[in-house]
């Protein structure tokens, strides 16, 4: 969940050591992060080593994270997450960070592009970002060089926005050079395209193409997939939360025709 990353961006993530049941309780009784006491605690796998990579100011409630081919870290925050205030205006934005000296720690924050309402996925490529911008998907470009976005094209528009816990999340290119994303339930989406209305009502996976701008959906029928990461044998991996149960579930699909 957005919010799980308040106090700490780690590059790694390791597994969680409270239960969904007791992360629920007590909420108003939040400790200050000590970034040794919550390294202390982790459990690592053996060859592994996890160190805080960027923490405020130089980021702010992230949403989602995503490296681009150059190493750079890119994030999209929202300040006005889970919910806009009435008469509140929205600055969200995209920050990229870099590790200059090498050191695995972010030394540079540039804020890539500002005026958004709740970003909650960027995704690096086509000379800029893709990002999930409520109820549509943008791309930033930065056509001068700056590292400012000075270009901005909505890609698709019509994903629902009945819930902000749930609107579409969670980039990943796949290695047939189309663009993943999920949505999780309460969503209705009615997307126009050029090959015609898509529909998803409640949770799945979406899958887009950039190029001939078609969109389908790819996996239908969960209530809250989170996660996705494709392993090399093509199957997509997926995290999901029902209630107050979690699973991991496999979907293996084709990437290539001969």
């Amino acid at each position: 969940m957005p919010g799980a990353f308040r106090s700490l961006l780690g590059v790694v993530l390791a597994a969680a050591i409270a239960s969904p049941s007791a992360a629920q309780r007590a909420l108003v009784d939040i400790p200050a992060p000590d970034t040794a006491a919550e390294l202390a605690a982790m459990e690592v796998a053996e060859g592994y080593e996890v160190n805080l990579f960027a923490a405020d100011p130089l980021v702010r409630k992230p949403l989602q994270i995503n490296f681009s081919p150059d190493g750079r870290l890119w994030v999209s925050w929202s300040g006005v997450y889970p919910q806009i205030l009435p008469g509140e205006v929205p600055d969200d934005g995209v920050t990229v960070l870099e590790d200059r000296d090498g050191d695995g720690v972010a030394d540079v924050s540039t804020r890539f592009a500002g005026g958004l309402h709740m970003p909650t996925a960027v995704l690096p490529g086509d000379g800029g970002c893709y990002v999930a911008n409520a109820t549509e998907i943008l791309h930033l470009a930065d056509t001068d060089g700056d590292g400012v976005a000075d270009e901005r094209r909505t890609v698709l528009a019509g994903f629902g926005t009945e819930d902000t816990h749930h609107l579409v999340h969670t980039f990943r290119w796949g290695p047939d050079s189309r663009l993943f994303f999920n949505q999780s339930i309460y969503i209705h989406s009615h997307v126009e395209t050029p090959w015609g209305v898509r529909r998803l009502d409640g949770g799945g996976m979406w899958r887009f193409d950039p190029r001939s701008l078609a969109l389908d959906v790819f996996a239908r029928g969960w209530v809250n997939p989170w996660g996705h990461a494709i392993d090399e044998w093509g199957r997509s991996l997926v995290t999901r939360s029902e209630e107050h149960t979690s699973e991991l579930q496999s979907r293996q699909y084709l990437v290539c025709r001969l």
